[in-house]
Parts: structure tokens; sequence; C-alpha cells
């Protein structure tokens, strides 16, 4: 109800017929004020409708744009993350084959060496693609290597303190920083177990991910 039907419907209620002449003013001030508001409502309405009409066709023409240059680069996304997964889960399921078959609960006998060669991988695969990999990834690679990083600042003072001491053309200084670095790097992967698992199991997760896309696509 307009305001002017309010106005004329109490003037009547309260007036009555005694109130004809009134009455009769009033609604024809009513209906002069209803049709120049109708008109004001009109015009402001049109202007409205132009804005929202022009608003509309620029942001379909910027959608359909979207879409056109979209659907392409999520296809090169897509296949990169597909790369990306598929060599982090090789790396995964070699890592957790070698543990297996090395013994890791056999500390003396376990290469923690080698394990760590498979673990760098990892950490540079996820280091290079922060992008691509999944936010629960990224978390869990940060909470193992909050841990880890300790370790890492320690193996390397101890390959520049063997360096030091016999030299960049030493006789066998791999082998002499490996000696030095063994130690440590067994501190770090038994220490940092726990969280380095959620990691190879995110990653497990993800690719498992992707594979219930590909089946929809």
């Amino acid at each position: 109800m307009s305001a002017s039907q309010f106005v004329i419907e109490h003037i009547i209620s309260v007036l009555g017929g005694g109130g004809v002449l009134i009455t009769g003013l009033a609604t024809y001030l009513g209906k002069f004020w209803a049709d120049k508001s109708l008109l004001q409502e009109k015009s402001k309405l049109e202007g409205d409708i132009k804005l929202l009409e022009k608003d509309l066709q620029l942001e379909l023409t910027k959608r359909d744009q979207y879409h056109q240059i979209s659907k392409p680069t999520f296809e090169k996304l897509f296949d990169k993350k597909i790369k990306i997964y598929t060599r982090l889960l090789t790396i995964c399921l070699a890592y957790k084959k070698f543990s297996c078959e090395s013994g890791f609960n056999k500390i003396f006998d376990y290469q923690f060496d080698s394990a760590l060669e498979y673990v760098n991988l990892m950490k540079k695969e996820i280091e290079d693609n922060r992008l691509y990999v999944s936010e629960a990834l990224v978390k869990k690679f940060n909470s193992w290597y909050l841990k880890a990083s300790e370790y890492y600042r320690d193996l390397e003072i101890k390959e520049i303190e063997v360096q030091q001491n016999v030299g960049l053309d030493g006789e066998y200084i791999h082998e002499k920083v490996s000696k030095a670095q063994e130690e440590t790097i067994r501190q770090m992967l038994t220490k940092t177990d726990t969280e380095l698992n959620e990691v190879f199991l995110q990653i497990e997760v993800d690719a498992s991910e992707f594979r219930k896309r590909m089946h929809i696509i």
C-alpha cells in the first residue's frame, strides 16, 4: 500500500460521511502525489534497468572471454599437476619400499643416507611446485620441515667442516662427508618420522583424488 492510499483510507475512516469535501480533496491530492511519484519512480527504474542491462552485457562478455581462455589454461594446469603428483607418488612408493626392505626398525643396518636421497627428492619436488600441490600437502610439508630444518643446517655445517679439513680436491671426500653426516641423518629421519609419513600419506590422498577426477572427466 502506498503512503497516499494509507492517508486517504485513514481520513475516510476518521471523518466518515461528514468529511466528503476533505475526503475528495485528499483523494485528488493523493492521486496527484501518486502520479508524480510513479513518474519519478518509473524514470528512475528505467535508468536503473538500462544500467543493469549494460552491466549484465559487460559481465557476460567478460565471462565468455574468461571461459575461452580458462579452458585451455585449466587443461594445462591439470596436466602439470598430474605430472607433479606422478613424480611425487613414485618417490613416495620408492621410499616406503626401500624402508620396508631395508628394515627401518633395524637402526644399525638401515641405510639412512640412501633413505635421505628419496626424502630430498620429495623435498625439492614440493618446494619447486608449491603453487600446484594441494594446500593440505603444503601444510604437512611445512610441519615436517619445521622439525627437519635444524638437521639440514647441521648437515651443511658438517659438509663445510669436512671440506675445510681435507680441501675440495681431497681423496674420497664424498665418503668422508657421508660418514660425518651419518648420525645427523639418522637423527632427522627417526625424529621426524611421524611428520614425514604424514607428508607421504597426503601425497597418496591427493593422488587418489586426481584418479577420481580423471574418471569423472
